[in-house]
């Protein structure tokens, strides 16, 4: 028994208009897709917490040149370098800055003072 088949003669694809047909046809389809993406997208946004970690790598290193040809200026340990960098970042000055450029708290709690900001952002 033979069948005949259709085979189309040009191969070059389905014109944009074809496209267009088929999604016309499976239009429910799409939407549903759609909808269900945008919705599971929207829940895992609001669901997952606004959690932001931010690291650094400070690389100290002893100079090459012989401390009998330059004689060095730095006079402290690592530690203590590090230390004073945690300072001069972490001053209520510098964190009050950032909070306000970044808006990081609410407009609710804009009666609290800069310096209580600095103390949560400290804690946190």
């Amino acid at each position: 028994m033979a069948y005949d088949l259709a085979i189309p003669e040009d191969d070059s694809g389905g014109s944009f208009g074809d496209y267009l047909l088929a999604l016309k046809r499976r239009r429910t389809s799409a939407i549903v897709i759609a909808l269900s993406i945008i919705i599971v997208g929207t829940a895992i946004t609001i669901v997952l917490p606004n959690m932001y970690k931010s690291t650094a790598t400070i690389l100290i290193e002893r100079p090459d040149v012989p401390p009998a040809l330059v004689q060095t200026t730095v006079t402290t340990l690592a530690a203590q370098q590090l230390q004073y960098i945690s300072q001069r970042v972490m001053t209520r000055t510098n964190l009050a800055g950032i909070i306000e450029k970044f808006d990081l708290y609410a407009k609710s709690e804009s009666g609290c003072r800069p310096c209580c900001w600095s103390t949560r952002l400290k804690r946190t």
